[in-house]
C-alpha cells in the first residue's frame, strides 16, 4: 500500500511537503522503495482555484487530525508552527464535531462556527491517500443575494400597494368632485328657469344627496315631470341610480361565487388527503421497516397519489403515480387510478403482471382527454427483502444500501397506464437488506 506522510518542513527546500512513498518486492522481499513529495503550497493553490464565492477557503487534514493545508492565515484553521498538533485539539466544538465526521469517512454539509462567523462546509474523504477536505463558504455571502431579493420584493410590495391605494383614493376623490360639478351644472340650469320650476330642482337636489349616499337610491317623482330638461335630468339620475346598484349586485355576487369556489377546493384538498393512507397508525409497533409519505400539490388538488396496504402478514404492497394534468380532472382521475390500482391486485391475488394489465385495460375505456398515469408498483416480501415490482413509465427508485450512497435502481421501464389497452407490463426483482 502506499504511504503518506504528515506534512512536514524540508530542511533541504526549507518548505513544507508531504512525502509518498511505494513499497516494491522481489519474491515476497522489499527492495526498493520509489518515493515522491509535493510541495504544501501547490495543492493550496490548486484547492484555492475551487474555492466558492469571495469568502470561501479550504483545507486538508489527515487521518490523524494534523492540519496538512489551509489557506486561513490567522484563526481557528490556521497552519500551526508544530505540524504534529491534532487540530481538534484547539477548535470549538461544533468544528471539532464536523472535522471528527469527516475524519470517520462521512460526506456531509453542515453549518459550523469558524472564528465566530457561520459558514457552509462540506466535506468529504480523498480516499487514495487518506485524508479528509473541507470547504468552507460564509453563510452571509451564500444568503446575501436571497435576502436582498426578498428586500426587494418586500419593497416593490409595499410600494405596489402604495400606489393603488393612492390611485384607488384619487379615483373616489375624481368620481366625487365629476357627481358635484354635474349636481352643480344641473342646479345653476334649473335655476336660470322661472321660479315655477325651482321646487322640482330643490326637490331633486335632496334627491340627488341620498344618490351619492351609500344606497345609491334616486326615485322618480311627479314632480320632476315636467316634460322639458328637468324630467331629463331626472331620467338620467334615475338610469345612473339603476345602473350604480346593478354594479354594486354584480360585484357582491361575483364575490361570493369566487368565496364558494375557493372553499370547495379547499374541501376538495381535504377530500383528497383524507384518500391517501397516513402513516400512523398503520406502522405503530412495526419494526421490520419504517415508511414516509407526503403529497404536495402543485394546486390545490392534483393528480400525484401513493398507496402502500398489507397484502398479508408478509408482504407489504407500494405504490407512486403521477397522472398527466393538474387540477380537479386530474384528481379524480387520480382517485379511480388509485382504488382500480388497489382492487385488481387483490382480484388477482397480488399478481403484478396480470393486475397491472386488467387495471391499464379498464382506466383505457373510463380515461377522457387522452389522460394516463404513470406508475410504480412494487410487492416487498418483508422475511426475505424481496422487492418484486413494475415501473411503467414513472422514475427509477432510489436505493441506499448499507453505508454506501443513493443509487437509482435502474429497472425494465414498461409503457405508462391508460394510454394504449393492448400495454404488457415486464416484472422487475431486487433485494433490500
Amino acid at each position: 500500500d502506499m504511504y503518506v506522510s504528515n506534512a512536514v518542513h524540508s530542511y533541504f527546500y526549507d518548505f513544507e511537503e508531504v512525502i509518498f512513498g511505494y513499497p516494491v518486492y522481489v519474491d515476497d522481499k522489499l527492495v526498493a522503495v520509489i518515493e515522491a513529495s509535493s510541495r504544501i503550497g501547490i495543492i493550496e493553490k490548486k484547492m484555492a482555484e475551487r474555492n466558492v464565492g469571495k469568502s470561501g477557503f479550504s483545507v486538508l487534514i489527515s487521518k490523524n487530525g494534523q492540519l496538512v493545508c489551509s489557506q486561513r492565515e490567522t484563526g481557528e484553521l490556521k497552519l500551526r508552527d508544530d505540524f504534529g498538533e491534532d487540530i481538534r485539539e484547539s477548535v470549538n466544538p461544533q468544528l471539532r464535531e464536523m472535522i471528527d465526521h469527516g475524519l470517520e469517512g462521512k460526506s456531509d454539509v453542515d453549518v459550523v462556527e469558524v472564528d465566530g462567523e457561520k459558514y457552509y462546509a462540506a466535506h468529504a474523504p480523498l480516499e487514495s491517500i487518506g485524508w479528509t477536505q473541507f470547504s468552507f463558504v460564509s453563510v452571509e455571502e451564500m444568503n446575501g443575494p436571497k435576502d436582498t431579493l426578498l428586500a426587494s420584493m418586500e419593497t416593490s410590495t409595499k410600494e405596489l400597494k402604495g400606489d393603488i391605494s393612492g390611485d384607488f383614493k384619487r379615483q373616489s376623490v375624481y368620481l366625487l368632485i365629476g357627481i358635484l360639478l354635474f349636481m352643480l351644472i344641473a342646479i345653476l340650469a334649473a335655476s336660470s328657469l322661472a321660479k315655477r320650476r325651482v321646487k322640482p330642482i330643490e326637490q331633486m337636489t335632496e334627491a340627488v344627496k341620498g344618490f351619492v349616499s351609500d344606497d345609491l337610491s334616486f326615485e322618480m317623482k311627479d314632480t320632476y315631470k315636467t316634460g322639458d330638461e328637468i324630467e331629463d335630468l331626472a331620467n338620467a339620475f334615475l338610469f345612473m341610480s339603476g345602473k350604480m346598484k346593478e354594479y354594486v349586485d354584480e360585484i357582491v355576487a361575483n364575490t361570493a361565487e369566487k368565496e364558494k369556489i375557493k372553499a370547495e377546493f379547499e374541501a376538495a384538498s381535504q377530500i383528497q388527503r383524507k384518500m391517501l393512507p397516513e402513516i400512523e397508525p398503520f406502522i405503530s409497533g412495526e419494526k421490520r421497516f419504517e415508511l414516509y409519505a407526503k403529497m404536495i400539490p402543485a394546486r390545490d388538488v392534483g393528480g400525484d397519489l401513493y398507496d402502500f396496504y398489507f397484502f398479508d402478514d408478509d408482504h407489504l404492497v407500494l405504490m407512486i403515480g403521477d397522472v398527466s394534468g393538474k387540477g380537479v380532472t386530474a384528481a379524480l382521475f387520480m382517485a379511480l387510478s388509485k382504488q382500480m390500482l388497489k382492487s385488481q391486485m387483490q382480484l388477482h391475488g397480488g399478481n403484478l403482471i396480470e393486475a397491472m394489465e386488467e387495471a391499464n385495460k379498464r382506466l383505457c375505456e373510463q380515461s377522457s382527454n387522452s389522460m394516463f398515469v404513470t406508475v410504480w408498483l412494487g410487492v416487498l416480501e418483508l422475511s426475505t427483502g424481496l422487492l418484486q415490482f413494475v415501473d411503467a413509465g414513472h422514475l427509477y427508485a432510489a436505493v441506499k444500501r448499507g453505508d454506501k450512497d443513493f443509487v437509482l435502481e435502474k429497472d425494465n421501464h414498461s409503457f405508462l397506464v391508460a394510454g394504449l389497452d393492448f400495454s404488457t407490463y415486464k416484472l422487475n426483482t431486487t433485494t433490500l437488506q
